[in-house]
C-alpha cells in the first residue's frame, strides 16, 4: 500500500482533486524520500496526456502528500480484467496510451516503478496512468506479481526497459484475461526468472497480428 487517497476541493479553482498521503514506510529512508519529492516536483512541471496531472506536492510535518487531478468515473484497469479479456482493439488503444505516458515521463527523467493494471485508470475513452514516483527503488520490488520485471525481482536497478516489460504484461493480460504467469507470488517470481512465457494465443482466440 503506497498511501491513502482522499477526494478534496481545490479552493482556488473549486475543482475536485485527489490527495494522496504517501505511506511513511516509503519515505523512511532519507534518500528515498528525497527521490520521491524530486520526481513529484518534476511531474508538477509537465502535462502528460495519458498521465494523471500532478497539481502540487509537499510535506505537512513529516507527512508527504501529493495532489492530482480527479478523474470522474475512473476505474482501475484491474477491475475490467477481473471479468476476463477485453476487446483487442480496446486493449491496443489502452496500451498505446500507457506507452505514450511512459515515454513522456522518461523525457523528464521519471520511470514508473509499479506499472500494473491497478495503476491504469480508465474512464470511457480516457486513459490515465497514476503513481509514477512509487515505490522505493533499490528495495525488494513491491509491485503486483505477474507484472514485475525480472531484474526487479533480482534487486537490480529499474529503468525504462523495466516499465516496458510491465507494459507488455499488461497488454498480455488485456487480451487473454490474465498475466503471463499465475500461482502464488513466489511461484510467479520464479517463473518470471526461469520460465518461458506461453504465447497469448494459447490462452485466448486472437487475430494473427496480435
Amino acid at each position: 500500500v503506497t498511501g491513502a487517497v482522499h477526494r478534496a476541493l481545490d479552493r482556488q479553482t473549486q475543482a475536485a482533486v485527489a490527495v494522496k498521503l504517501i505511506a511513511p514506510s516509503l519515505t523512511a529512508q532519507p534518500a528515498s524520500a528525497q527521490r520521491i519529492e524530486r520526481e513529484l516536483k518534476l511531474l508538477e512541471r509537465v502535462a502528460l496526456p495519458a498521465a494523471v496531472k500532478v497539481l502540487a506536492s509537499g510535506k505537512h510535518g513529516e507527512q508527504l502528500w501529493v495532489a492530482t487531478e480527479w478523474i470522474d468515473g475512473a476505474a482501475p484497469l484491474a477491475a475490467s480484467l477481473g471479468h476476463g479479456p477485453i476487446d483487442s482493439d480496446r486493449a491496443a488503444t489502452i496500451v498505446t496510451a500507457v506507452g505514450g505516458a511512459l515515454l513522456d515521463a522518461a523525457k523528464v527523467g521519471v520511470v514508473h516503478r509499479d506499472l500494473a493494471p491497478k495503476n491504469v485508470l480508465v474512464a470511457g475513452e480516457t486513459v490515465k496512468v497514476i503513481n509514477f514516483s512509487l515505490p522505493i527503488p533499490g528495495e525488494r520490488y513491491a509491485g503486483v506479481p505477474g507484472y514485475v520485471p525480472p531484474e526487479a525481482i533480482e534487486g537490480k536497478p529499474i529503468d525504462q526497459r523495466s516499465a516496458t516489460y510491465s507494459l507488455a504484461a499488461i497488454y498480455y493480460a488485456a487480451v487473454t484475461g490474465a498475466p503471463p504467469f499465475d500461482g502464488d507470488a513466489a511461484s510467479i517470481a520464479n517463473q518470471q526468472l526461469t520460465g518461458t512465457i506461453p504465447p497469448p494465443s494459447r490462452r485466448a482466440p486472437l487475430a494473427p497480428e496480435v
